[in-house]
């Protein structure tokens, strides 16, 4: 029993011991569990920190993105407010590029080939702001830069400076704008540069790779703005261009015989579509001479005088020959402008020119000038525009050229029938057919006055005349029967040619240039009278500008030169078979 006992006791003893196992492990992994709680406190701790710095940095990132959102959609906001006015798009890409970049001094430039024009600016002091506004012309290696890059940045534009000393606009940028680092974002269209947006700082502080990317979605946003812009001014230039030229068919349709109000039309549509500084419609007349047929622009006298002239003075002559629009850059000091162009630039100061020529049939009849500053440039629209203005020119020159053929061949016509009525009418007198010749004449050739002479014996007779003025026609009649020695045109009647001079203030002769001051003329043709080759008579006419007469002109006055000898001979036989 004892053993029993004893043995149940270590019994009971055995069993204890787990208990007692038990609660010391229970015990011990409360301890562990305070120990471990006791040593993650300050991991905790600077878990919180690190999230607060995180929660900072994600809401400043947010900020950031809301802001470039916010800024996007503010200029999208312009761009569709304004869709053909860039200035307050520009203004705006500007402002937000400094306000979200911390860009110190900014501009957006067009590049027009190699020559920069800015079009906005922010920053900038006066002389540089000047300086940009008269545009730069970019080296070589910077716009093969601007087209093969997304963007040019320059932690520090004096390195720059250093390495290139012969790259002035660096140097400008520099030392009048006062750029340190220099950012420059493309513009461009189907993989062509057209401009540039320039971020720049007054100190070397480069732009991170967000501001780097934040501005060149500006510039993107920049492109739209520009294509929207293009688009419509491209539509609402056409529409103007096609207004223009029906306004310009109206009047050609309206003045068919006079291009004067055509040239009128043409330069006023001109002067609305475009800045030209000056325009010009010359003229080459039918005695190869360059003439002014209209004219826009100060300095006007001082060209007038200049004309007319020669063609071979004329960039005329180079533009029939090369049947295209030419450009002459800074004509005063450039050697390959004619001279005519350098001539009229000493007298009005140097310009840029374009010389569209006035073609018909592939022959030339005028040129269409357009000028601007010495520095100024031209483009391609303008050029397109310049010649379909030509072109009109063109037209209503020939228009008026072959209406006023018409008109003068059925002037001629009926002139001729009236005089031939008047022979019919008086077949034994000539007086009344000289009498009507010398009114007919002067109308159809736009004479000052005729006169028709008789040759009897040698002696000249006047036989009718158109009168100017009493004291002048009484001096006229007291001044023949004369003979025709003394007449300064004299031997060429006698050899049965044509004898005229074009201004009588310029001839050696002493007596055609006393009766013309006497008469009141400047330039005079004599038409002999032939019979069998001999000289029975004379028309002669005159003008009171110096100007030679036209070949149709000169026809015609043959045809009255016949017509004449036809009433001598009629009277003469009339009065014969009469007597006999």
């Amino acid at each position: 029993m004892a053993r029993l006992s004893k043995t149940g006791g270590k019994a009971r003893a055995r069993k204890a011991s787990p208990a007692k196992g038990r609660k010391t492990t229970k015990t011990a992994k409360a301890k562990t569990k305070r120990r471990i709680v006791l040593k993650s406190e300050p991991r905790k701790s600077r878990s919180i920190s690190d999230l607060e710095a995180q929660l900072d940095l994600r809401t400043k990132q947010l900020h950031e993105a809301l802001a470039q959102q916010d800024a996007t959609a503010e200029i999208l906001k312009v761009i569709n407010a304004s869709p053909g006015d860039l200035a307050p798009v520009f203004d705006i890409i500007l402002e937000k590029a400094h306000s979200l970049c911390d860009v110190t001094i900014g501009s957006l430039e067009l590049h027009e080939g190699r020559f920069a024009r800015t079009v906005a600016s922010r920053g900038f002091n006066e002389q540089w702001a000047q300086w940009l506004g008269r545009g730069y012309r970019l080296i070589k290696e910077e716009s093969s830069d601007i087209e093969a890059r997304g963007h040019v940045h320059i932690v520090d534009m004096r390195e720059i400076v250093e390495r290139f000393p012969n790259y002035t606009s660096a140097r400008a940028f520099v030392e009048i704008g006062g750029l340190r680092t220099f950012l420059g974002l493309t513009l461009a269209k189907d993989g062509k540069a057209f401009g540039r947006i320039i971020a720049a700082r007054d100190e070397v502080r480069p732009f991170t790779d967000k501001q780097i990317a934040l501005l060149q979605s500006f510039a993107d946003q920049a492109v739209i703005a520009i294509e929207n812009a293009r688009l419509l001014t491209e539509q609402r230039e056409a529409l103007e261009r096609q207004t223009a030229t029906a306004d310009i068919l109206k009047v050609i349709s309206s003045s068919v015989a006079d291009t004067a109000p055509v040239f009128e039309q043409i330069l006023d549509s001109c002067e609305r579509l475009a800045a030209f500084n000056r325009m010009a419609i010359f003229l080459l007349g039918e005695d190869g001479q360059v003439h002014i047929g209209a004219y826009r622009g100060a300095e006007g006298d001082a060209l007038k005088a200049a004309f007319p002239q020669p063609i071979a003075n004329t960039p005329m002559s180079l533009a029939f020959e090369r049947q295209k629009v030419l450009f002459f850059a800074d004509v005063l000091n450039n050697s390959d402008a004619p001279e005519s162009l350098r001539i009229a630039a000493s007298r009005m100061g140097s310009f840029s020119v374009l010389v569209a020529p006035l073609l018909w049939e592939g022959r030339g009849i005028g040129a269409f000038h357009v000028a601007r500053n010495a520095d100024a440039t031209f483009s391609d629209r303008e050029v397109a525009l310049l010649k379909t203005f030509a072109d009109q020119a063109a037209i209503a020159i020939q228009n008026a050229r072959l209406f006023n053929e018409t008109k003068q061949a059925l002037e001629r016509q009926t002139a001729t029938a009236d005089i031939l009525k008047v022979i019919a009418s008086s077949p034994d007198d000539e007086q009344p057919v000289f009498q009507a010749i010398a009114e007919r004449s002067k109308r159809l050739v736009d004479a000052q006055s005729t006169s028709v002479f008789r040759l009897v014996d040698g002696m000249m007779h006047l036989r009718a005349f158109t009168s100017t003025n009493p004291e002048a026609d009484e001096k006229l009649q007291a001044m023949f029967p004369a003979p025709l020695s003394t007449y300064s045109g004299g031997e060429s009647i006698r050899r049965g040619e044509i004898f005229s001079i074009v201004d009588t203030d310029a001839t050696e002769l002493a007596g055609i240039r006393a009766i013309a001051r006497l008469r009141g003329f400047r330039s005079v043709i004599v038409i002999p009278l032939l019979h069998d080759q001999d000289p029975i008579g004379l028309i002669s006419l005159t003008r009171v500008q110096p100007s030679p007469f036209a070949d149709h002109h000169v026809q015609l006055l043959h045809t009255f030169a016949d017509q004449a000898v036809i009433a001598i001979q009629n009277a003469r036989l009339f009065n014969e078979t009469k007597e006999a």
